[in-house]
């Protein structure tokens, strides 16, 4: 096994993320985008045009009375004057009215076409009232001696340029797709960093090559039970009893004992607990069992060695079981000494915070010191919320009966 080394947190939470939640991602992506592109066309800004057309007519014989001999150029350029001066009075930049006009003589006749386009629904509108009021009595006086008539549209026609409007709507369904997704990774990388848990443990067995033994629920809310309270929980009894049974199959050998270390990840995670039980309860199958607290543990690294080796040279054709606790593998060269002394070791993670660097590093140093590392011990399994997994790993409770494994 390699040495550990710490990837970039960054990098392993946005895998982790992606890999659990990618699916929500896209979706929530797709249906963001989708509502920032219809949110962006709906602001792109319209246009409200008005088409009108301006008629005068007359007749053979009337035309030298006609004030301009070039009717259609004169009648344009009084149009583009009052549309002027309309402009002036609404206090209109060049950006909110454009207008267009074309005009054609026939025969005894001349047709004006114009058109202009407003920034806003109310200036078009009063353009359509100021072409009523004003512009037509204005024409019908400076062409009195011709027959007139006007058209203009009874509303504004609202209009986008479509090609502009379909391309902002693109960008902006394309920025709420990264965004959904950007800001979902940055949560989820937020929370993944924060949450220490063990998760799923099929995928926490496959991450970290490590087999869990046994799963104990969570009794309490406080991070330090009384161990009456516990095994007085039929729950946590029973998920005792069930890794008990995962050790009667390390037990090879009659004539001497199992010898076997019971270690956490990290200090408090519930290793005395685990060995006071585990004790227990082959005590109570008649099992004959020596359990050694760590008060029992000298701290210098030599005289625990070799006294170590003393004791179980000595103890191992007496009992059954031999099960020692020891101290915390994170802060301890302890359970490197006596581990390699041992059968096995039994690992106790607390499924609330198990960190999954630390972890790592642990399982390098106890393999590196060649300490056979049976598998690992979830404690403070949230049974309420998860039942169904901790029964899972609990089938040797259900199929075998520990009373067949007895013996004395």
């Amino acid at each position: 096994m390699s040495y550990p080394i710490e990837k970039s947190l960054v990098s392993a939470h946005a895998a982790e993320v992606w890999r659990r939640a990618r699916l929500l991602l896209l979706l929530g992506g797709v249906l963001c985008g989708v509502l920032s592109g219809l949110a962006v066309y709906k602001l792109m800004p319209a246009l409200y045009k008005l088409n009108g057309i301006i008629l005068l007519n007359h007749f053979a014989g009337k035309t030298d009375r006609l004030p301009e001999k070039n009717i259609a150029e004169t009648l344009e350029k009084s149009f583009h004057r009052e549309f002027i001066r309309f402009a002036l009075a609404e206090k209109c930049s060049p950006e909110d009215v454009t207008f267009k006009t074309s005009s054609q003589a026939v025969a005894d006749s001349v047709v004006l076409n114009w058109s202009a386009e407003f920034a806003n629904e109310r200036i078009a509108e009063r353009f359509r009232q100021y072409q009523e009021s004003n512009i037509a009595p204005r024409i019908k006086l400076l062409f009195s001696t011709a027959g007139s008539g006007f058209s203009v549209d009874r509303r504004p026609v609202k209009q986008r340029d479509f090609r502009k409007s379909i391309f902002f709507a693109a960008a902006g369904a394309a920025c709420g797709f990264l965004l959904w997704v950007l800001a979902g990774m940055t949560a989820g990388v937020c929370y993944v960093s924060c949450d220490h848990s063990v998760g799923d443990l099929g995928e926490f067995e496959k991450k970290y090559s490590l087999g869990i033994l046994g799963v104990l629920p969570q009794v309490g809310c406080r991070r330090n039970i009384e161990l009456k309270k516990l095994s007085g929980d039929p729950h946590f009894q029973r998920a005792v009893n069930s890794l008990l049974l995962e050790m009667l199959l390390f037990k090879r050998s009659a004539n001497r004992a199992l010898v076997l270390v019971v270690s956490s990840l990290q200090s408090r995670n519930g290793s005395s607990s685990v060995a006071v039980n585990l004790a227990g309860m082959l005590r109570s199958y008649d099992f004959r069992v020596l359990l050694l607290g760590k008060d029992d543990l000298k701290t210098d690294s030599l005289p625990l060695a070799v006294s170590m080796e003393e004791l179980l040279a000595r103890e191992a054709g007496v009992w059954d079981f031999i099960i020692i606790d020891i101290p915390d593998s994170r802060s301890s060269s302890t359970p490197m000494i006596i581990g390699r002394l041992a059968d096995f070791m039994l690992l106790v993670c607390d499924y609330r915070k198990c960190p999954g660097y630390l972890l790592e590093l642990v399982l390098w140093r106890l393999r590196k010191a060649n300490v056979k590392v049976a598998g690992c011990v979830i404690n403070h399994f949230p049974i309420h919320k998860r039942r169904a997994d901790l029964d899972a790993y609990q089938h040797f409770f259900y199929r075998c009966n520990p009373q067949q494994g007895n013996h004395s």
